[in-house]
């Protein structure tokens, strides 16, 4: 965030400063957008220490080479933009390795803290850069910046490279690495949770972006020099701060999560709101620092309650989406407000961003977030019960069919129904592409649940992945079955006709195929 201050003061004097400093947003954006869930897939199937340091060492000769490159005197839009690309990238792989190694830290009592520890140091670190480099600016020139974002990145290397995580989480055999990719996704697509809390968190960054991603414009319509801008960016950073360290605790004790959402959102309506109808500065410092506060409370609440959503054998990767989408609506919020400004006014964009808050205010009062929480995603041992089959599949055959078969009495039928839909939604999450339920029209009372694998080794990884949450689940579901055993259940293997067919005509001619 050093860099990014440094950065869009050199750009602001330059010739359509309103698109330079806005696109610099988005080049330190796009390339976690586009590259984190690839880091995440990596991430949970690496060494994460490992993934963490690479991509530290990366941002570290990055930050180099453009330290050098300002010092002598080449350090122009295009150097600055393909700089910010490439730290940008070094984000993308460093951030979702370090949310998942969290756990393996701490241990499992302290993750909850941990978890608030953690979002707090993120959100400060970018309180605190943009202080630092806006501070500096009116001292030093942007090459002496560079150079102290060069020596914090290898201050990172050396504290990861002495770091010792415990023993990390079992999530089953690896998987391949485009299959994970996509069980990811999946895992996320049916994850009402999970969805509200990404959808919330993107709204609220394309709105709340504003006065952050603006700010340089904001200093320069003011007609203030690189001191003051760094002033003013400090402002709105002790507001980040002062919130983290005094407000938060607070607030957590008191209200509910929900409750700190619509709160914070409210601030971040009346400071972009106040923001476009003000032309002094001493309105205006006021009013970043509600922003700033409004920001760290939001965002580290986001961190947290994304991370209380993400079960173990998942977690990079749906760090990595959290972070793709929160990086997808800064930099798509950055390029409106600049495009906005540039072709209107800068109090136009501000007002118009203050009005998006407050639909995002609406949302969060709509469809709030708490109950939408799974109670506990501690992994849970479901070993195979698979008896009596007569070969043992192999890893990559498939499509596999699980069938359970239920004796459900039919007055307790709406209320079965209405945990298999939550049953369906740990199957689907979990591994299975599809789904269904099914009565059964020669035997009353009998309904069938059916539910298809990709292949083998994605069904035992649907063991591994069991929680306390979904075990809960599956023994609600059958404390409805009628019967003296156990719901019966069935495995099936896709039977492959064209390769059967092969084979057929091979013994026939005498021929290998």
């Amino acid at each position: 965030m050093m860099h990014a201050t440094a950065a869009a003061w050199i750009l602001v004097n330059e010739a359509g400063a309103a698109t330079l400093v806005t696109l610099l947003q988005t080049m330190v954006s796009l390339p976690i957008f586009l590259f984190a869930l690839p880091a995440g897939a990596l991430a949970d199937m690496l060494d994460k220490r490992r993934v963490v340091l690479g991509s530290q060492l990366a941002g570290f000769f990055t930050a180099a080479a453009l330290t050098g490159l300002a010092m002598a005197g080449l350090a122009n839009a295009t150097v600055l933009l393909i700089s910010a690309f490439a730290l940008g990238m070094a984000s993308a792989f460093g951030f979702p390795a370090w949310q998942a190694m969290l756990p393996e830290l701490v241990g499992k009592s302290r993750w909850p803290s941990a978890i608030t520890l953690g979002s707090i140091s993120i959100n400060l670190s970018r309180s605190l850069g943009p202080v630092a480099g806006g501070l500096l600016i009116g001292l030093a020139p942007p090459a002496v910046v560079f150079g102290i974002n060069t020596v914090s990145f290898l201050a990172v290397v050396i504290a990861v490279a002495t770091l010792r995580s415990g023993k990390p989480e079992p999530a089953g055999d690896a998987e391949p690495f485009f299959s994970s990719m996509a069980a990811a996704v999946r895992h996320i697509r049916y994850s009402p949770a999970i969805r509200r809390v990404l959808g919330g968190q993107a709204l609220y960054i394309f709105m709340a972006v504003a006065p952050a991603a603006l700010l340089p414009l904001i200093a320069r319509h003011l007609k203030l020099q690189g001191a003051a801008f760094g002033a003013l960016t400090g402002v709105y950073g002790m507001g980040g701060i002062l919130t983290a360290f005094v407000a938060l605790p607070v607030m957590r004790r008191r209200w509910p999560v929900d409750r700190i959402f619509q709160v914070s959102g409210l601030a971040g309506l009346l400071a972009a709101g106040g923001l476009a109808m003000v032309d002094s500065l001493a309105a205006v410092v006021p009013l970043l620092f509600l922003a700033g506060g409004a920001w760290m409370a939001s965002m580290s609440q986001f961190t947290i309650v994304g991370q209380a959503s993400f079960p173990h054998w998942v977690r990079a990767r749906a760090s990595a989406v959290q972070l793709m989408v929160a990086q997808g609506a800064f930099a798509l919020g950055a390029m409106v407000w600049g495009q906005l400004t540039q072709h209107g006014s800068l109090h136009l964009a501000l007002g118009v961003a203050a009005g998006g808050l407050g639909i995002s205010v609406l949302t969060g009062w709509r469809w709030p977030m708490q109950k939408l929480l799974p109670t506990d995603l501690t992994p849970h041992e479901h070993p195979p019960r698979h008896g009596g089959f007569f070969r043992e599949p192999q890893p990559d055959e498939g499509p596999v069919l699980v069938e359970v078969a239920y004796r459900i009495d039919p007055a307790d039928e709406p209320a079965f129904f209405q945990i298999m839909q939550e049953l369906r939604g740990v199957r689907l999450r979990d591994g299975a592409f599809r789904w269904g339920l099914y009565h059964d029209l020669v035997r009353p009372g009998i309904l069938h649940e059916v539910f298809l694998v990709e292949d083998w080794s994605t069904h035992m990884r649907q063991h591994a992945r069991y929680t306390v949450e979904s075990w809960r689940i599956e023994q609600a579901a059958r404390q409805f079955h009628k019967g003296p055993e156990p719901p019966a259940v069935t495995h099936c293997l896709r039977v492959n006709l064209r390769a059967a067919a092969d084979g057929i005509m091979s013994s026939e001619d005498g021929t290998d195929r």
